[in-house]
């Protein structure tokens, strides 16, 4: 019955929304077109998180592209593909002349035309003259996505689940920008807030089994008043500072075929939330006010936590799932609370010299004691932190260094250069002691961002030895002096990429990557008696991947690709081994259509060698599934321009095992061998 309401409830919308779009001029279908690939950027991101903070930051990069002409280094740093050098050189071009066309950047050193494709959807061309009025422009968004599984979970059948099946995600926000004759300018790509505006976000999800519509909800108000150089933000925001080791996001670019774009994190300040991660950010007020070469940004958070408590009040754990479905989970909300007081200032007192200073203090309503043993632990913390940087045409000097309540030191250096126009090498090395607490960060490492327990030194090259030939290959090795959530042990190993991408032809491409990682491991076997033992090693595994794509114009895109993965422990006789291969398609049937379609096969021998696949979302939306054992998926995603203001998105997917009575466990478990999902969307823009 509910499966039934919800194909009556999208039916109705879609006719409404026709009936609607017929009062609203069409619009040039260049931008279905030319929408950003986030693939070689995200596919590393393995975790469940269809609506995480960095999707959020380059969907709204996407959608408010960066004038070029108007955005400072930083800004330009956080477009995916320019490095420092890059940014740099784009305000040195723009220093000479005004840019008046996006192409005008293939004179920048760094730019090459792949490059610029690629980091086009992201930037534009402002107006670099008014009139002398001034203007006010007023903007509307709201965005509606429902999606359900269409075979019922065991929690749904067992009346564990209080909720509908049907997740639902709505996001609305409005902005109003007064254009003034004069906008202010950049001096050495320095940040400035230049024009007045008053922006609105709101943000509600509820996940399946969650019994309120709103389960969770985000938003903020921001103000930028440029008379007294200041952005203020009320409500849920987030920060970041420097390389990620006192202020970060909660997920971050790491290691990736991006082998040299990805390493230098490089934060944006301040920034307004508008995701639906119910753990990683701040809520309370921020202002950040910028003064010529010297930029002051303070905070206020006071946020609930999800935790769980013992019987005298002290937290053993936190809980970062967001889901609450039954009564157990709901124990968990909102049973304490974080107070922050925190600090972000950077100055440039130099053309290319940045140095900045982060600190917070936070307080916790209950003392923390978390049962794995490892953290935080106590009421109160804080987290010191300095940080430089030194960029030039050729090269880019950076560092950041921080202290927590503890006096446990962490640090991590790099360089970037560009020694010739095609070559360009990066080496970091990072330090964070096993006793190092920062709660807030997000750095680069191996152990998934957290900065502690590892030290490890990094060195990735990019090479273009033929305009036909890209080379790009890291080796990172890596010691965690402790033990760590996989050993009870100190261990070390390895991660090492090789990638290449040829061009066959101008629109035929041939893409070819070998990863081999090394790392301790904990593992589960059965002894000569059939009992199970646990058993502690190194994990060794080496994927192989070929992907070919083909690309007729703008209307059709063909991709094929071929993956195998071998895991091997090299103290015992255990091997595991999976292929996986997929054939993709995309196409414009209409000339405001556009179909994805992809057909995937997998044969794993265990979840231990399973295969993860980047696919194609909703936008908005990111979707990295591990296929294991046996068994095909497929996946059609249309999305239909009714008009200029109106975006309808749908997609449907399923996922066939072989040789399996049930897929999950516990309450998620579905019976049967296969399990199926159809998500709606509605975006309106006006």
């Amino acid at each position: 019955m509910r499966l039934k309401l919800l194909i009556l409830t999208l039916t109705c919308a879609c006719y409404t929304i026709e009936a609607i779009g017929q009062a609203i001029p069409k619009r040039d279908t260049a931008r279905t077109r030319q929408e950003a690939d986030f693939e070689n950027l995200l596919e590393q991101v393995t975790q469940d998180a269809e609506d995480s903070q960095l999707l959020d930051l380059l969907t709204r990069l996407e959608e408010n592209p960066l004038d070029v002409n108007e955005a400072s280094a930083e800004d330009l740093h956080q477009v995916p593909g320019i490095t420092p050098i890059i940014a740099f050189n784009i305000i040195a071009l723009r220093a000479r002349h005004a840019i008046s066309d996006l192409d005008n950047l293939l004179q920048v050193d760094g730019v090459t035309v792949e490059l610029l494709e690629r980091v086009r959807p992201f930037l534009r061309v402002g107006v670099s003259e008014r009139k002398g009025e001034t203007e006010a422009v007023t903007s509307y968004s709201f965005r509606t996505r429902a999606a359900q599984d269409l075979q019922k979970r065991r929690g749904f059948q067992d009346g564990t689940f209080r909720g509908s099946a049907t997740k639902l995600y709505n996001r609305f926000t409005a902005r109003v920008t007064q254009l003034d004759a004069a906008p202010g300018r950049e001096d050495f790509g320095r940040r400035r807030h230049s024009a007045p505006s008053l922006e609105l976000g709101i943000v509600t999800e509820k996940d399946a089994g969650e019994a309120m519509v709103a389960d969770f909800a985000a938003g903020y108000l921001a103000a930028n008043i440029p008379s007294v150089s200041t952005r203020v933000i009320l409500g849920d925001f987030v920060v970041e500072s420097a390389e990620g080791l006192v202020f970060w996001r909660s997920i971050g670019l790491s290691k990736g075929t991006e082998v040299i774009a990805n390493v230098r994190k490089n934060g944006g300040g301040l920034r307004p939330y508008l995701s639906t991660d119910e753990n990683w950010y701040f809520r309370g007020i921020a202002a950040d006010v910028s003064l010529d070469w010297l930029n002051l940004a303070v905070m206020y958070s006071n946020k609930p936590l999800h935790a769980a408590l013992d019987t005298t009040g002290v937290v053993t754990s936190f809980d970062n799932s967001g889901l609450f479905r039954n009564e157990r989970e709901s124990d968990r909300r909102n049973q304490s609370r974080e107070r922050l007081l925190g600090v972000r200032t950077s100055a440039t007192p130099l053309e290319g010299l940045k140095v900045g200073f982060s600190a917070y203090e936070t307080r916790f309503a209950n003392q923390v004691l978390l049962s794995s043993g490892s953290g935080f632990q106590g009421q109160t913390g804080s987290v010191v932190g300095v940080d430089f940087s030194y960029t030039q045409p050729r090269f880019n000097l950076f560092s950041e260094v921080a202290r927590d309540h503890h006096n446990s030191v962490a640090g991590v250096a790099g360089i970037l250069l560009r020694p010739h126009s095609t070559i360009d090498v990066t080496c970091l090395v990072r330090s964070y002691p096993k006793d190092f607490v920062s709660l807030h960060s997000t750095s680069f490492g191996e152990s998934g961002g957290s900065a502690r327990n590892e030290s490890g030194a990094y060195l990735g090259i990019s090479l273009r030895p033929l305009a036909w030939l890209r080379v790009s290959t890291y080796h990172d090795q890596f010691v965690f002096p402790w033990r760590t959530f996989s050993t009870d042990f100190p261990s070390s190993g390895h991660d090492f990429l090789a990638f290449s991408e040829i061009t066959l032809a101008p629109r035929l491409l041939l893409q070819l990557q070998y990863k081999d990682k090394s790392k301790g491991d904990r593992r589960f076997t059965v002894d000569a008696v059939g009992r199970l033992e646990e058993v502690e090693g190194l994990r060794a595994q080496k994927n192989y991947r070929a992907t070919i794509e083909l690309n007729s114009a703008r209307a059709f895109r063909w991709r094929s690709r071929i993956e195998a993965v071998t895991v091997n422990y090299p103290d015992s006789a255990g091997k595991q081994k999976g292929i996986l291969v997929f054939q993709d398609v995309r196409v414009l049937p209409l000339d405001r259509l556009r179909i994805d379609a992809r057909v995937i096969a997998f044969h794993t021998d265990s979840y231990d060698s399973r295969l993860y696949e980047y696919e194609s979302e909703l936008s908005g939306t990111l979707s990295n599934p591990a296929l294991f054992g046996k068994g095909l998926r497929w996946y059609i995603l249309a999305r239909y321009e009714v008009t200029s203001a109106i975006d309808v998105w749908l997609k449907y997917s399923q996922t066939m095992r072989e040789g399996v009575k049930s897929i999950g466990t516990g309450v998620n478990e579905i019976p049967g061998d296969h399990e199926s999902r159809i998500s709606f969307q509605i975006d309106l823009r006006l």
